[in-house]
């Protein structure tokens, strides 16, 4: 509903990303939620996974560099290649 989309946008606009600093980090480490993250951020330095459930479903995980898991796959396919 639009009241808890507005509450959310608040809480986001007082967070900071643990990354670049800046305000409007509403991501937080899956595991724990002591740090937060832009998305974009979270995916330039590595910390977002893909995680596969028990069910067959998959989907896009930010953790912490604490919790990161060497398992899954990790990549930033929006910044150009390096030659």
């Amino acid at each position: 509903n639009f009241a808890s989309l507005a509450s959310e946008v608040r809480r986001g606009n007082k967070l900071r990303c643990a990354l670049c600093q800046e305000r409007g980090a509403s991501i937080g480490c899956y595991c724990c939620s002591r740090r937060c993250y832009h998305y974009p951020c979270a995916q330039r330095a590595g910390l977002v996974e893909w995680s596969w459930w028990n069910s067959g479903h998959r989907n896009r995980v930010v953790h912490c560099v604490e919790h990161l898991d060497p398992r899954c796959e990790i990549w930033w396919d929006g910044d150009a290649q390096p030659n």
